[in-house]
């Protein structure tokens, strides 16, 4: 896209979260038309692309595992630790509009989990303001239930969502 031009999405999606009083900024990307970072009243933050040649935006979110939490999992028999993480995948698995991937550490025995991605897709022809910010909430409702989750059966050593950096995607 001409560095010069704006995009008409772009305006309507920067005055949907001016109005809802969500903080956003536009980040650098190459590979998108447009990378809006957004930090929502809760503190999750989610970043909202439109990939160059697509008529799709994406929703993307990340949960990182703190420390404490990944102790936690790890002191767990091997049948509580399967047990957990099968009842996370099955809360997860309930949220409509969203899905997620949970990605493993690979140099430790058995694989500890290490974060949470939440993706979502909307093409632009069924766009709204309303479907807007209903994948903004479904990507919402993902991460207070896995941090729900891992405060309830890990017990509370601090929220699971730590400070992370979305621009590597």
């Amino acid at each position: 896209m001409d560095k010069d031009k704006i995009s008409p999405l772009l305006l309507t999606l920067k005055n949907w979260l001016t109005q809802d009083n969500i903080k956003f900024e536009q980040l650098p990307d190459e590979t998108s038309i447009f990378r809006l970072g957004l930090e929502l009243p809760n503190k999750y933050k989610f970043q909202v692309f439109q990939p160059k040649n697509k008529e799709f935006l994406v929703f993307h979110s990340q949960l990182r595992i703190s420390p404490q939490h990944k102790d936690a999992m790890k002191a767990m028999t091997p049948k509580d630790l399967d047990n957990f993480l099968w009842t996370l995948k099955f809360r997860l698995l309930m949220i409509n509009n969203a899905q997620f991937a949970l990605h493993f550490e690979q140099n430790t025995t058995p694989p500890m989990l290490d974060r949470i991605d939440f993706v979502s897709r909307i093409f632009v022809e069924d766009l709204t303001r309303t479907t807007f910010f209903s994948y903004i909430d479904a990507i919402n409702k993902g991460l207070i239930i896995a941090n729900w989750t891992f405060l309830q059966l890990l017990g509370k050593g601090g929220s699971i969502s730590e400070p992370h950096d979305l621009s590597f995607l």
